[in-house]
């Protein structure tokens, strides 16, 4: 998914496994989160059990996306 046009500003996203939307922040391409660690976006969590399972959320959507496209 192409996030080019939101590069800088807090958006929702929809985490279906989660059964949620939280607000992620989405990163330029010159900040340290993207150059040094890929990160195209991150979230606020309260807990590191929170962010464990948004984790989680974030990477079963992801690899749903990728089964679902391959099926197209």
């Amino acid at each position: 998914m192409d996030l080019s046009e939101f590069e800088g500003e807090w958006i929702d996203i929809q985490l279906a496994s989660a059964g949620k939307t939280v607000q992620v922040g989405v990163t330029t391409p010159d900040s340290p989160a993207r150059r040094e660690q890929g990160y195209h976006f991150y979230f606020v969590a309260c807990s590191e059990e929170c962010c464990k399972e948004l984790q989680d959320a974030v990477r079963e959507d992801i690899e749903f996306g990728r089964a679902l496209g391959s099926d197209l």
